[in-house]
């Protein structure tokens, strides 16, 4: 349960910070974020694992790298699905994609500091 509060969390506040700093990053109205946060913690917890299954021979090729396109690719497919969401092109996307998976880390950080002091 902690874990999807972390990852709702991170996905919340990375949405908000993608839709302040990156331009083409656009959320329509602001109060969506919540909503957008909550869609897209269900896609992580629903497709994400499919395709790390079902691609990781690539994951293990890039060492890696390979899951940030599949973050990319889900927040691409929040784009498609949701109309509070436009990400105008490639380079939005991926700064998209940094910011929202820069958060994560930090809260599940944070997350994980704070219960080990307990």
């Amino acid at each position: 349960m902690k874990n999807i509060l972390g990852t709702f969390l991170g996905n919340l506040a990375g949405i908000a910070a993608a839709s302040y700093l990156v331009s083409g990053f656009v959320v329509n109205p602001r109060s969506g974020v919540i909503f957008l946060a909550l869609v897209l913690t269900l896609l992580h917890l629903t497709v994400k694992p499919i395709v790390k299954f079902l691609t990781w021979p690539f994951i293990m090729l890039t060492l890696g790298l390979g899951l940030m396109l599949i973050n990319a690719i889900v927040l691409a497919v929040l784009d498609f699905v949701s109309k509070n969401l436009t990400i105008k092109g490639l380079e939005s996307l991926a700064l998209g994609t940094l910011l929202v998976w820069g958060a994560n880390v930090l809260i599940h950080l944070f997350m994980r500091a704070t219960s080990e002091k307990s």
